[in-house]
């Protein structure tokens, strides 16, 4: 099955765990480079953030040039990890999204957002 993904989470240290623990087990899908790499974390921060966040901090111009890459069915880019699923859904409209587990204590408030939605439950140690 082929497609892309969209992984909303509870924190950005959530966030920076996840994509570690996928990359360890798909380190083919990383890339330094913002223009390569299948999986992407795509959030915001500050100089004063962790260190290891640091490498997933981008811009709003950064940010929304990974959403036009996530958009692009001919792009590489196929799972995106995010902390806020407003911003999200608005500017990365997957197919199919993969939630935090304590994320599903509302799932009204992602069905509003999302029209057709996949829920997998997932904990910050996948």
């Amino acid at each position: 099955m082929t497609g892309k993904a969209l992984v909303v989470s509870m924190s950005r240290r959530i966030c920076v765990d996840m994509y570690n623990a996928i990359v360890k087990l798909r380190p083919d899908w990383h890339s330094d480079d913002d223009t390569k790499g299948i999986v992407k974390i795509v959030m915001s921060g500050s100089a004063s953030d962790e260190l290891d966040w640091q490498p997933h901090i981008r811009t709003k111009k950064a940010r929304e040039a990974m959403a036009k890459r996530y958009k692009d069915p001919k792009d590489e880019l196929n799972l995106v990890i995010v902390r806020d699923i407003g911003a999200a859904v608005e500017k990365l409209d997957a197919g199919q999204e993969m939630f935090d587990g304590p994320v599903l204590a509302n799932p009204l408030s992602v069905a509003r957002h999302v029209p057709a939605v996949q829920l997998l439950s997932c904990s910050s140690a996948c």
